[in-house]
């Protein structure tokens, strides 16, 4: 009996052994350094130990099991990271990586342009990117673009900026005091071709707020105008000086013509959505607070068709 027990013991401890080393194991990146000098053009690092080498280093090779990024401490960025490529997951271990008020944070993946052209076909850009990023704190990102959209960007998530290409999941993340400069705060309008693709060369302004703060969510109704979320009571400067776009509901006809404005007390006004048996209720979220208002004039109904 001892004999078949011991036998037994013997099988189970080379059966777990086989799993153990079948495993792939995943690639570890501890970031021990505090102050970083960012990715250049060139596409040095600050050093070892950085957050920008590992970055570099997940953008270079994707070993069996994956990567994880490891912070032992907090990091203040004096220049740029690299956009992130390829899958990894990040844990802040409750550290905080400030922009420093001058840099973006980080970016994630490409525009879908990018990620289907021929040139990149076979590489790691042409992947689709899984991200988690998990107890850290973003802090102090600043995403700058071209003054009034000419060029430069539009200037858009100083913390945390996500392409089409890529899925980003967050854990006990937490962001303070990051900002956006300069970029177009406009609306556009293009046109779909027959397969559903954008006809980019059918592009239309439709709105402009300027200096001011640009849309967030909108929604439409049944005879297509747009119900944007956008502007600011009280400018946020430096980023958004203007006064004059005040924050509310900016209600236009699908030429962009404004038609109404309907104004919403309490900064920031991120987004609407009709509601209601008869969808003729316009539910508004603004500074941590639910509005609403009746409107003449249904939601737009996607899905399922209206009977």
């Amino acid at each position: 009996m001892r004999a078949a027990m011991t036998r037994a013991a013997l099988f189970a401890g080379v059966l777990l052994g086989a799993l153990a080393t079948g495993a792939q194991a995943q690639t570890v990146i501890n970031v021990t350094v505090a102050n970083d000098s960012g990715t250049t053009s060139g596409g040095s690092t600050g050093g070892a130990g950085t957050l920008s080498a590992a970055l570099a280093q997940i953008n270079a090779s994707t070993p069996p099991g994956g990567f994880i990024i490891n912070l032992q401490t907090n990091v203040t960025l004096s220049g740029p990271l690299s956009p992130i490529f390829n899958s990894v997951s990040i844990n802040g271990n409750g550290f905080t990586i400030s922009g420093n008020n001058s840099q973006r944070i980080f970016m994630v993946g490409v525009d879908t342009a990018t990620q289907t052209s021929a040139g990149v076909a076979g590489s790691i850009i042409a992947d689709r990117p899984q991200v988690a990023i998990s107890n850290v704190i973003l802090s102090a990102g600043l995403a700058q673009g071209g003054g009034n959209g000419a060029g430069g960007g539009m200037g858009a998530g100083g913390a945390l900026f996500v392409n089409q290409s890529a899925d980003v999941t967050l854990s006990n993340v937490s962001f303070a005091n990051n900002n956006a400069k300069g970029g177009a705060r406009k609306l556009w309008r293009f046109d779909l071709k027959a397969d559903g693709a954008v006809d980019l060369r059918s592009r239309k302004l439709l709105y402009d707020w300027g200096d001011g703060r640009g849309p967030d969510g909108f929604k439409q109704d049944e005879k297509g105008r747009l119900y944007v979320a956008a502007g600011l009571n009280k400018p946020n400067l430096p980023f958004e000086p203007a006064t004059d776009k005040k924050g509310g509901i900016y209600v236009l006809d699908p030429d962009g013509k404004l038609l109404t404005f309907l104004p919403v007390p309490t900064d920031e006004v991120t987004n609407c959505a009709f509601g209601g048996d008869d969808r003729k209720t316009l539910y508004v979220t603004g500074g941590g607070t639910l509005y609403s208002i009746r409107t003449t004039t249904p939601g737009h109904l996607v899905y399922p068709p209206a009977r």
